[in-house]
Formats: C-alpha cells, sequence, structure tokens
C-alpha cells in the first residue's frame, strides 16, 4: 500500500468498525502511527518539563518533548538521576520505555512511578505518550540532575535544576513543576524555566507549557 517504509516518514493506519469482546461496535475510530525509528542525536529531545517535589503522597515526573523530524523510540533511551556533589555518580537510572514505543515529532512523553496519582491532581494531555515505571529516579526536592542518553552512553539532554528556580512569591512549592519556556534556549540556562502557572493547574504533564 505505502511501497518501502521510509525514515522520517510517518504512516497513519486507521481501524474502523472495531468490536469489542462481545461483538459491539465501538464508535470511535482507531488510528495509530507507524514508522521506521532514527537514531537520537544530542537536543532531539528536550527536557520540558519536572515535578520533583510533589504534593504530599504523589509522585514526581518528567516530561520531554521531541523537537526533532524522528520517529524515536524511547526503549532504546533511559532516565539518569545524577549526584549534584559529583554528576559522575550515577543514583538512579532507569529505561524510558520497556517495550518498543516511539514518539513522534512534536509529541510529548511524561514517565512516573503513578500514573493514576499524576492524572488525578493534573489535566493531561490526550496525544502524548504516557509511561510508568517504577525504575524513574525519586528526585530530590531541593537540587538535583536528570540526564537522557542513550543505552550506548551518548548524552540527549541534562538538567541541573534548583528548586530557587520557582517563582518567588508561590506561597508552597509542593506539587508545582518547573516549565521550560522555550525549546531553543539551552536546557540549563535558568531564565528558561519557571514554575507552572496556577490557572494551568501547577502542571501539565502531556501538554503545552
Amino acid at each position: 500500500l505505502y511501497g518501502p517504509l521510509q525514515p522520517g516518514q510517518i504512516h497513519p493506519f486507521t481501524c474502523p468498525g472495531v468490536a469489542h469482546c462481545r461483538g459491539h461496535q465501538i464508535a470511535a475510530l482507531h488510528t495509530l502511527s507507524f514508522g521506521i525509528p532514527e537514531e537520537a542525536e544530542p537536543g532531539d529531545l528536550v527536557i520540558n518539563e519536572i515535578l520533583f517535589n510533589p504534593g504530599t503522597g504523589g509522585s514526581d515526573f518528567l516530561e520531554l518533548y521531541n523537537k526533532s523530524q524522528k520517529l524515536i523510540d524511547l526503549s532504546v533511551l533511559r532516565v539518569l538521576e545524577l549526584d549534584p556533589e559529583d554528576p559522575s555518580v550515577i543514583l538512579e537510572f532507569g529505561s524510558l520505555s520497556e517495550e518498543k514505543r516511539l514518539l513522534l515529532p512534536g509529541q510529548f512523553f511524561v514517565i512516573t512511578e503513578d500514573l493514576i496519582d499524576i492524572g488525578s491532581r493534573y489535566t493531561i494531555g490526550l496525544d502524548a505518550v504516557y509511561v510508568e515505571s517504577s525504575d524513574m529516579p525519586n528526585f530530590p526536592d531541593d537540587e538535583g540532575i536528570v540526564r537522557i542518553e542513550t543505552n550506548g552512553f551518548t548524552m540527549i539532554d541534562q538538567l541541573h535544576f534548583f528548586d530557587d528556580w520557582h517563582y518567588g512569591l508561590l506561597d508552597d512549592e509542593d506539587g508545582v513543576s518547573l516549565e521550560r519556556l522555550r525549546y531553543d534556549l539551552p536546557t540549563e540556562d535558568p531564565e528558561n524555566w519557571h514554575s507552572a502557572a496556577e490557572d494551568a493547574g501547577f502542571a501539565t504533564p502531556g501538554r503545552i507549557n
């Protein structure tokens, strides 16, 4: 139907008339996108939002944004927490996805230990990719380093964050994420980060900041 698949091409696949196990048709059309993934290079994915000091009993989350034109396989990437005192020391790490999973150009990706918790506290985006993982690092509430790298140890992006990057007039920073302002500015630039707005729910996992 499509001919040979080429890198960088996204192909939609729609399945109308899908029925569940009792034979009743599901009204909505089910569309999937597929293609050939390409190797992620530095800057293809950027750290876009981080919740490192969740509300009481809550979970951290990390959001990435694919600002490239590539389809990127998340299973060949991992997230690391490094020691701020000695960044050569890895404190925790885990795969972004245990299964092959594609992130499309312009798509958001969110990883957390508890998706139900995040979904109960914030309004999440409908078109993002979400992964729940027990290997997700638990970041410190005051300062930390998060790195995204390939399984071959190529660094894709890194953020050394501090709690004093939050808006100075916030009464309570618990449950408030830090959001990136611009994709084209350096990740490590403190001026490129700001507390998520109250009218956006103090965090926007899987949505535009």
